[in-house]
């Protein structure tokens, strides 16, 4: 048996830290270990999407044969993926875009997607249930010492933060650079900016979630003709989503409210509940929308009310031995339909970094450092693409007066519109991780990570 080059320790059980548990347990020289601070990996929640870049690294992993079972996959027949938008805050809803693209979009229920992953959980990689991180101490020699909130501790030589957007890791990471900072006498407002990435903003956006029976929704909207890809029907500050999940059976409904004055302010109640279907009409007019919104809204049940926070953009992933991946490094809006996409991303390619042969006890440091130069800054510049096309599906788009204007110009602007999110989506399909990796195992080759 091959001795352990090193002990990686996960915190999260979530979709990044699953991924990364399987990217990592295909090299036998790695210990693997994932603390969840859950008693159990959750099985419930809303829809998720998968496009073309994210789909590929699961196939390189080879996960993606058992979740192409659970799947939904959209494209047309010359196997370009679709997404329409609709202008329906008025009596006649308007289809005014229909995104196309190589490969296809793949949906799923995140509750299924996460068990399939902890299906595939190789036997070598342990799973501890019921481990809360609450800090970590730095040996002189390297070695970390994770302290849980049950009182117990377990040594590590890397730590990845995958705990999600409350990370605890993150605030330790960014902690121990500030002191670090004030140690080299460092100036306050490098200091500050540090300290200030520790907590999450709200983001201004409000979520209701629900998954919807298709039965049920044949029953109650039967005039309708159910959604075959995802559709998006617009208003001023308000948006509802659907698209089918769990091989049909299920629709997924999310209707988002924004408040571009409450962007950046602390949200004062919980960010996350149940409640009843009759707050999400508090969001618009939607009696004023068309027939077809309105029908989707009325099947809606149980909603989870998500209050959408964000990390604001970290001047680094890492601190010596410790990486961040997931939302715990770059939690940003749904708008873009890859939290989870990137999460992988960054799962796959720092997994590759640390099974690459130059990667030693000695070399870890050298291995994050080429993951964060790679990962830190295409996250963000997509964290940021997310930002405005939230904007653009609230109908703030260069300051435009839909409600005043004439018809020819609004339908001219939302022809610019479309291709403003079209631009903003091409990556999905036109680029690659497999580059992204490349150029990360370069500077880890050429020690020239910074």
């Amino acid at each position: 048996m091959q001795a352990s080059k090193f002990r990686v320790a996960i915190c999260g059980g979530g979709i990044g830290g699953l991924v990364h548990a399987c990217a990592l347990a295909r090299y036998p020289t790695i210990s693997v270990s994932v603390y969840e601070a859950a008693s159990e990996v959750a099985l419930f929640g809303a829809g998720i999407g998968m496009w073309p870049r994210s789909w590929e690294v699961l196939k390189k992993l080879g996960l993606a044969e058992e979740l192409r079972k659970i799947s939904l996959c959209f494209s047309s027949q010359s196997d370009s993926l679709a997404f329409s938008f609709r202008k329906s805050d008025q009596r006649k809803g308007v289809e005014f875009f229909s995104m196309e693209g190589r490969g296809s979009l793949m949906t799923f229920h995140r509750g299924d997607f996460q068990r399939k992953l902890l299906e595939q959980i190789p036997s070598n990689c342990q799973i501890h249930f019921s481990k809360r991180l609450v800090s970590y101490t730095r040996h002189h020699t390297g070695e970390l010492n994770l302290d849980f909130a049950d009182g117990t501790s377990q040594p590590c030589d890397i730590l990845v933060g995958a705990d999600g957007i409350k990370s605890t890791a993150r605030a330790c990471v960014l902690r121990e650079k500030a002191r670090e900072a004030r140690s080299q006498r460092r100036t306050q407002q490098e200091i500050s900016a540090l300290e200030a990435c520790i907590a999450p903003e709200f983001s201004g956006y409000i979520a209701y979630r629900s998954v919807v029976p298709t039965e049920s929704l044949r029953e109650k909207a039967a005039e309708f003709p159910l959604p075959k890809s995802p559709v998006m029907y617009l208003g001023k500050n308000s948006s509802i989503l659907a698209y089918p999940i769990a091989l049909g059976q299920m629709m997924n409904l999310v209707v988002f409210g924004f408040d571009s004055k409450s962007s950046g302010s602390i949200y004062p109640k919980l960010w996350s509940e149940t409640v009843d279907a009759s707050e999400v009409y508090k969001v618009a007019s939607f009696e004023n929308w068309e027939p077809e919104a309105q029908a989707w809204l009325e099947c809606i049940h149980n909603p989870t009310k998500w209050a959408i926070h964000t990390v604001k953009p970290l001047p680094t992933f890492i601190s010596h031995n410790v990486a961040l991946l997931g939302d715990a490094a770059h939690a940003f809006t749904p708008h873009q339909g890859t939290g989870a996409g990137q999460a992988i991303e960054d799962a796959y390619i720092l997994a590759e970094l640390l099974g690459h042969p130059l990667t030693t006890r000695g070399t870890i440091p050298r291995a994050l450092r080429a993951y964060d130069s790679v990962r830190r800054p295409w996250a963000q510049d997509i964290a940021e693409k997310a930002r405005l096309n939230g904007h653009c599906l609230a109908l703030d788009f260069e300051g435009f007066d839909f409600d005043g204007a004439s018809s020819g110009a609004v339908e001219r602007t939302l022809r610019k519109m479309g291709g403003f999110l079209a631009d903003n989506w091409r990556w999905c399909w036109d680029s690659s991780a497999q580059k992204s990796l490349e150029d990360a195992i370069c500077l880890l080759e050429d020690g020239k990570a910074s």
